[in-house]
């Protein structure tokens, strides 16, 4: 009769005790049945069951050998680490330099110019970055896909209510829907760096890449801050600020860099109050040092300094967002929005095998300055889909 070992269950809260004391077990009955074996062989017994012992115990081993079963690591855990060693590998580099499991443990971007997707782990803290320095990703609405283009309804009529007497007939009534499209956009850059900061690093020029994508794409010129304002839509996301859709309230230039009281109040009260309660101010510090020097007609300043270190500084009780590219007070320009973001925005990324930034190593091309240069791509798209939720100040002509 086939006999066989107890299976081994992780039932500790400390997986390599568990697999300590099971192995303590295991070797104990193992060390038992092959005394009974060799006394068996010596007077010529059957030698099956020491085959069947063999092959229990390479399926104990083999099973032992799995991901997690001694780190206490979940599979997904074991690959995403492997992922992202094998990401600094190809960093430092470069893809020759990568062996085969290496490779294996890398996503391929399908993107046309190559490279590899930076790891979810790596990508997911490139973003919180981004979404510190990006005023308007932090504000609105921001959704992902794995498609080149997205599309959302969006009702452009309503039902008239009508009241009747006892008995009447109703009228008929149709709700119409259209769509809107949100197009995703392909954006980059890249990097020069020394191979000798790259030997010399010691896992610093990951972070350093981290920080300057987050950086770029959120503050470089063309970046997140300057598109999701005044983007044409055609070859990066449609901004807020060229949007023919926008509503504005046109404020007279009295004197340069002036602006009324009462055209500040004309904006906050033009939102509906669904909106305006959520609403925030966003303009850059030039505008707010205005601001912050008007005074009510009871003679109180209407900005209010923050009453804590997490809560933000107010005009009119709304929070005040300053975003350096928003337009100086000049004739047509439009320095002030406020509104709420997050309803009238969306933000849409494109990810890709759980990651949203894809990089491309290239220590070849500038080799002979000792130098490797990383390409960093991002795919995003942004629009504005509730134009009634925000509104703008225009200043005359």
């Amino acid at each position: 009769m086939t006999k066989h070992f107890p299976i081994i269950e992780l039932k500790d809260a400390d997986p390599v005790d568990a697999v300590t004391a099971a192995l303590d077990d295991l070797t104990k009955s193992v060390d038992e049945r092959l005394k009974a074996i060799e006394t068996k062989s010596a007077g010529g017994a059957d030698a099956g069951e020491l085959e069947a012992l063999k092959a229990s115990l390479a399926k104990i081993e083999a099973k032992l050998n799995r991901p997690g079963i001694i780190t206490g690591k979940s599979a997904d855990e074991t690959k995403a680490a492997a992922e992202t060693k094998a990401f600094a590998h190809y960093f430092r580099k470069g893809e020759k330099s990568l062996g085969a499991d290496e490779i294996k443990a890398l996503n391929v971007t399908t993107a046309a110019q190559g490279g590899y997707m930076v790891p979810p782990e790596m990508s997911a803290e490139i973003l919180r970055e981004l979404v510190e320095n990006s005023p308007i990703r932090a504000l609105a609405d921001v959704r992902e896909t794995t498609k080149s283009s997205v599309f959302y309804p969006k009702r452009t009529g309503r039902p008239r209510i009508t009241w009747l007497d006892e008995g009447e007939a109703r009228t008929e009534e149709t709700i119409a829907f259209g769509q809107i499209e949100i197009k995703i956009h392909e954006g980059g850059y890249f990097i020069p760096v020394t191979n000798r900061l790259l030997g010399d690093s010691q896992g610093a020029a990951e972070a350093e890449l981290r920080l300057a994508t987050a950086e770029a794409f959120a503050n470089g010129e063309r970046g997140e801050n300057e598109v999701f304002l005044d983007g044409d839509g055609v070859k990066e996301p449609s901004g807020i600020l060229t949007d023919p859709a926008l509503v504005k309230v046109t404020a007279p230039l009295t004197a340069p860099d002036s602006i009324q009281y009462s055209s500040l109040l004309d904006v906050f009260y033009t939102l509906p109050a669904t909106y305006r309660n959520r609403g925030s101010w966003l303009l850059n510090s030039m505008v707010l040092k205005l601001l912050r020097k008007m005074k009510d007609e009871t003679g109180a300043y209407i900005w209010q300094p923050a009453v804590s270190l997490d809560a933000p500084e107010t005009i009119f009780g709304r929070p005040v967002i300053e975003m350096p590219h928003m337009q100086d007070v000049e004739a047509n320009a439009v320095p002030i929005l406020f509104g709420d973001f997050k309803s009238a925005y969306r933000i849409v990324d494109h990810i890709e095998n759980g990651s949203g930034f894809s990089v491309l190593t290239d220590p070849y091309t500038s080799a002979t300055n000792g130098i490797t240069k990383f390409h960093a791509n991002k795919r995003t798209g942004g629009k504005l889909i509730r134009p009634e939720a925000i509104v703008g100040m225009k200043m005359a002509s």
